[in-house]
């Protein structure tokens, strides 16, 4: 059985004691370390080498954006999962824009914790369900209100816009490739057109604008 590696970043002693008894009793999930939020936080992480990064997301703080920034560029294979009290759009998008690859709230249940979790291990985006409503909602009423603005989804090609639902499912170059029997580094190409003309930036983008067109599901 393939074991998530598992590292908690909370101010808090008892909370990450309390979330790392939990998670220990998942065979496939092991808690390979528990940290306050201080600045030496990525030579921690670097020791660790966590698949899935843990880590509380307290809005008075804004620091802790740029500390999300710093673990989920620290590899490829680590990905932030954001845990906090607050569902408000606007900081759940900055956790998403910082690099989190999920966002769960505090008050979620023990199974959507190990949900969100394997989730993001897997390289799949995960979202609170209140916090997906929230954010469908705040994006369609955006929509709306400017839908009399150019969209620069008109600039995409046709092959670009058959690509774009397929990088915002976090598909790998190679398995696009596969699918429209193109080359990796031809994806590759499409994908940096496609980041440019829609001034996008990281695979949390690509999703986020995907959701707002329609081009994924997020409940399937």
């Amino acid at each position: 059985m393939d074991t998530t590696r598992v590292l908690i970043v909370d101010n808090k002693t008892l909370t990450r004691r309390g979330i790392s008894l939990l998670i220990e009793q998942q065979e496939d999930l092991k808690v390979v370390g528990e940290f306050d939020c201080t600045p030496d936080i990525r030579e921690k992480v670097d020791e660790a080498r966590p698949d899935v990064i843990l880590i509380d997301v307290d809005p008075s703080d804004p620091a802790i954006f740029d500390v999300i920034n710093v673990l989920s560029d620290s590899s490829e294979k680590t990905y932030v999962l954001a845990l906090s009290e607050e569902d408000d759009h606007v900081v759940v998008h900055r956790a998403l824009q910082s690099g989190a690859s999920g966002y769960l709230l505090k008050d979620a249940s023990v199974e959507e914790l190990y949900s969100a979790i394997r989730t993001v291990r897997s390289g799949e985006v995960f979202m609170h369900p209140r916090v997906t409503t929230k954010l469908v909602g705040h994006y369609l009423n955006k929509r709306g209100s400017a839908s009399t603005e150019s969209d620069p989804y008109d600039k995409l090609s046709n092959r670009e816009r058959e690509i774009l639902p397929l990088l915002s499912e976090s598909l790998s170059n190679n398995e696009i490739g596969v699918k429209l029997q193109i080359s990796p580094y031809t994806v590759q190409t499409y994908r940096q057109r496609i980041m440019r003309k829609l001034d996008l930036h990281n695979k949390t983008d690509l999703l986020r604008y995907a959701v707002r067109k329609g081009l994924v599901n997020l409940f399937k």
